[in-house]
């Protein structure tokens, strides 16, 4: 820059434009880029003006919908108020509702408003709505003896049909106003779970009858069959007769799906019992018909606009909102400054796209994907030295600037933020696939130790110890992608681990014991393999044994054998496990196998163990 160039030691910046000084002036827009100006205002509306005539877009920076019952309890209960009130003159204590302030950024060339702040109540909302049309439409309009009455029903019918829907196209036909995200409105099938929530029997039919609904085990944690969906959709066996839907079987949904599902019952159950309290159709027309009213004529909104604004000025205002203090989970911290890092970049959508992916390998849920991006993070940065210091230090990890911690942020460099999803969508799969509850060994990238690996896998998780989860995930991936990769070695690590396990469990040790040293042998299994070591895989076997017999002796030599041998009973579900290892290893020495989901769960230990432990025996097995 020369030195006769504007700047902020040469120039004022003339806010009012006055013009009228001896000095060099330039004008703010001038200096500046414009973001906001004249077109961020603020206004009161009611909620029906709000959702007049409008589309609503949730970003892909927002969170998933979330709101449980607890939410919508203290909706409804302002609702209650107003449903058991006197409305004797003079004698009702009700009031309007303040529902808070809700922020939308408009696209004027897609006539859409992008909800920063406001879906979790906009979208219920949209689903109380939809409960009442619903019973609306059940009333008989023959049944109405009163003429004005069947009007209004008849009028209120076609408002909420005008609130919630548009005209997409002929093809299309109606769709709905508001559009969530992906997960819970997908963008790649012809129709989303919160489409065909909200629209009805037919779009839901449609919805679950999809080609591309694919069939799923139902042993998976994110399985639902499809009849318990009908059931909770509410469709009738008339209705189903024209689709035929396959109820037998087993489709994927997300956490937030249901959570949706859930909102749609809640407020369809609360809706009903008002309907419930009058006999005559007339009464239970006008519950209905004064019900809409008030959400939409006495809910009020604080209406923040922000038209034309730059998206990193939508993304500020987020940020603030988060910081604010509003009820947003970790997951919903690192998915917006995901987004918020790539928002310009070239390949941002690719990005994107991998976050998402991470996302849907657990069905969105929260605990779920902040565990693995826990084990992915403890796996990567030198600085941690246990899975709950990286669940603890996640979003300084997906930031952009360091905060008060030793976590490297990740997303402040592009190049290094595409280096850091590239890796964490690359180890997902191999993560799913040795902390799968249902894990065959045609799951594992393994070829002649498949079946063993699989064998330990499984009691390991059977364990609920996981500890051993970011060394195995290493050397499980590298024993894959590795030119070096061992696979007899990689089963002989893991039988390592298993038998340090067993020892704990009989013992009664606290898994605890286990944290830091799994986390320090994967980063010396990686420095060690950066090295070039070719008994990588050795080393950390003696490195395992070593450090636990120096912090954990009660395992090892008398001490061991003489808390085991003087115990006075044993512990069913561990004994049971034992002897599952016992198992595998005769079976598979004979040319057979047991399969635990068959056996383990029948197995009664007096069969197998005495009641009475055996402390004199002349030949014991122990664990090698």
């Amino acid at each position: 820059m020369s030195d006769d160039s504007p700047s902020l030691y040469n120039t004022y910046i003339d806010y009012d434009h006055e013009g009228s000084f001896d000095i060099n002036t330039i004008g703010d827009y001038q200096a500046m880029q414009q973001i906001a100006g004249d077109d961020f205002s603020m206004q009161k509306r009611k909620m029906g003006e709000v959702l007049a005539d409008r589309t609503f877009n949730v970003p892909e920076y927002q969170r998933l919908f979330s709101w449980k019952t607890k939410h919508h309890r203290q909706l409804w209960s302002d609702l209650q108020k107003f449903i058991d009130a006197d409305f004797t003159t003079g004698g009702s204590d009700i009031s309007d509702v303040f529902f808070s302030s809700m922020y939308f950024a408009v696209d004027k060339e897609r006539e859409t408003y992008e909800i920063i702040d406001g879906q979790q109540r906009l979208t219920s909302i949209n689903i109380l709505l939809r409960a009442i049309l619903e019973h609306l439409q059940d009333i008989d309009a023959d049944a109405i003896d009163s003429t004005s009455i069947a009007n209004l029903r008849a009028g209120v019918i076609k408002q909420i049909e005008d609130v919630l829907y548009k005209l997409e196209n002929v093809v299309k036909g109606e769709v709905p106003r508001l559009s969530l995200n992906k997960h819970d409105d997908n963008d790649d099938a012809d129709i989303g779970f919160f489409e065909a929530l909200i629209s009805g029997s037919e779009k839901q039919l449609e919805y679950l009858c999809a080609d591309e609904r694919e069939s799923i085990d139902g042993r998976r944690g994110d399985a639902k069959q499809i009849s318990d969906l009908l059931d909770e959709f509410g469709i009738s066996e008339e209705e189903k007769d024209s689709w035929n839907p396959p109820e037998s079987k087993y489709i994927q949904i997300y956490d937030s799906n249901q959570r949706l599902l859930d909102a749609y019952n809640f407020y369809r159950d609360r809706v009903a019992e008002v309907v419930a309290k009058q006999d005559d159709p007339d009464n239970r027309a006008l519950a209905l018909i004064n019900l809409s009213n008030y959400i939409q004529q006495s809910y009020h909104i604080g209406e923040f606009i922000i038209e034309d604004a730059a998206p990193d000025f939508r993304m500020q205002i987020f940020e603030i909102l988060n910081d604010r203090g509003l009820e947003l989970t970790k997951i919903d911290r690192i998915r917006a400054a995901v987004v918020n890092a790539f928002f310009d970049a070239d390949d941002r959508n690719k990005y994107i796209r991998k976050w998402e992916d991470i996302v849907v390998a657990f069905a969105t849920n929260d605990s779920q994907i902040d565990e693995y991006l826990s084990v992915y993070l403890s796996i990567i940065d030198s600085e941690i030295s246990t899975v709950g210091e990286a669940s603890a230090e996640l979003t300084h990890a997906f930031g952009t600037r360091n905060i008060e911690s030793n976590v490297q942020p990740r997303l402040n460099d592009l190049d290094e933020a595409r280096k850091f999803l590239d890796r964490a969508h690359e180890l997902v799969d191999y993560y799913k696939a040795i902390t799968s509850d249902e894990l065959e060994p045609q799951d594992l990238e393994l070829n002649d130790y498949a079946r063993r690996c699989q064998e330990v896998l499984v009691r390991l998780n059977d364990q609920r110890m996981n500890q051993w989860r970011p060394f195995v995930l290493a050397l499980y991936h590298y024993t894959v992608t590795s030119a070096s990769g061992n696979e007899a070695q990689f089963y002989a690590t893991l039988d390592t681990i298993e038998k340090l396990n067993f020892r704990r469990l009989l013992v009664g040790e606290d898994p605890n014991i286990f944290q830091e040293i799994f986390i320090d042998a994967v980063h010396r299994f990686l420095s060690e393999d950066a090295d070039g070591e070719d008994d990588s895989y050795e080393l950390s076997q003696r490195y395992l044994i070593s450090e636990m017999q120096s912090t954990t002796p009660s395992l090892f030599g008398d001490r061991f054998l003489d808390t085991i041998t003087q115990a006075q009973a044993w512990n069913p579900p561990h004994a049971k496990l034992l002897f599952g290892k016992i198992a595998n290893q005769h079976f598979r020495d004979q040319g057979t196998i047991v399969d635990r989901r068959l056996n383990m769960g029948s197995i009664h230990l007096e069969h197998v163990f005495p009641q009475s432990l055996i402390h004199d025996s002349d030949d014991p097995v122990w664990l090698d």
